[in-house]
């Protein structure tokens, strides 16, 4: 029973090892076989072997290709985008030119137009000449009381002080015209005003009627009308020998050359000569004239008054 069991195992043991090398061979026959198979294929179709290499070099080239045209494509896209981007910038400069150009020439209008207007609206001395010749030719004022007037408002305008004038008139002439005499003046001291504060713009003067003033002291004729003097330049006093000798002493201040209440200014008076005792048209028959009228006023300012008031004399008795 021990033997025949030993001899059983034995037995068991030489079977798997013939089995074992059984396999080994058909595994080597296998791949032998295999590789028969692949020579033979590879005789009988040697052109698939060939065709295979082919298309992968036809695959090869089809790449280059397809990688240059990407490229090619690539920097002609580039190129037009750049070409574009250069047209939009220049088109854009081109704007901004344009704009700043259009701009510019805004602004030099708008300057023109501006300058344009102020010298419209600039009375100057050469307009002021010329309105003062119209008016002697008009109201047949003779050639020296225009260059007179002429004379002094320019110095006032160019000196910054104030003048005194005094137009002496004869309503007892035959050829006496108050009518034309009032407009004359009137015409006269608007001309004055818009040069004395060169403005075409001013259409007002200061008119002071003597007769009509109803101050208590000369303070208060002073500070009545200081403002608008300053404003347009000029005080039109009709008929000065009618002021109450109160409130004289204002034109102490008012007609101060060098130290004027209003800087370029002019006071203009106009006096009757026929209410007066001497009606020869000169500075002594004036101040004469006035002096009698103004009898409360003390010596010592009744002086200094009348050669402040009576600095130039115009006669314009011939006014027509």
């Amino acid at each position: 029973m021990v033997r025949y069991g030993v001899q059983n195992t034995n037995d068991r043991i030489q079977r798997r090892e013939r089995n074992r090398v059984n396999r080994s061979s058909s595994i080597v026959d296998d791949d032998e076989d295999n590789d028969e198979v692949d020579n033979i294929q590879r005789y009988l179709h040697p052109i698939n072997a060939r065709n295979t290499s082919s298309i992968s070099d036809e695959f090869t080239d089809d790449d280059e290709r397809e990688r240059e045209n990407s490229c090619d494509s690539y920097v002609e896209d580039s190129f037009q985008q750049s070409t574009i981007d250069k047209k939009e910038t220049k088109n854009y400069s081109s704007v901004v030119i344009v704009a700043v150009i259009f701009s510019i020439i805004g602004v030099i209008y708008m300057f023109y137009l501006h300058n344009n207007r102020q010298n419209q609206n600039i009375y100057d001395e050469s307009k002021f000449y010329s309105d003062i010749d119209y008016l002697c030719k008009n109201y047949k004022i003779n050639y020296n009381s225009i260059m007179q007037i002429q004379s002094v408002i320019s110095t006032t305008f160019r000196k910054e002080d104030a003048a005194s004038l005094i137009f002496t008139y004869n309503s007892a002439n035959s050829n006496f015209n108050p009518a034309n005499f009032n407009q004359f003046m009137n015409d006269l001291a608007f001309t004055t005003a818009r040069y004395l504060r060169n403005d075409n713009n001013i259409h007002n003067h200061v008119i002071v009627d003597s007769t009509k003033l109803d101050m208590k002291v000369h303070s208060e004729l002073i500070e009545r009308y200081r403002n608008d003097v300053t404003k347009t330049g000029v005080m039109l006093v009709t008929d000065l020998d009618e002021v109450p000798s109160s409130l004289a002493m204002a034109f102490h201040y008012y007609c101060d050359e060098f130290n004027p209440l209003v800087k370029k200014s002019a006071i203009l008076f106009t006096l009757n000569m026929a209410k007066c005792s001497d009606p020869k048209i000169t500075h002594a028959s004036v101040e004469k004239c006035l002096a009698k009228k103004w009898t409360i006023i003390p010596k010592d300012n009744i002086v200094p008054l009348l050669t402040r008031i009576v600095n130039v004399v115009i006669d314009v008795t011939n006014v027509i």
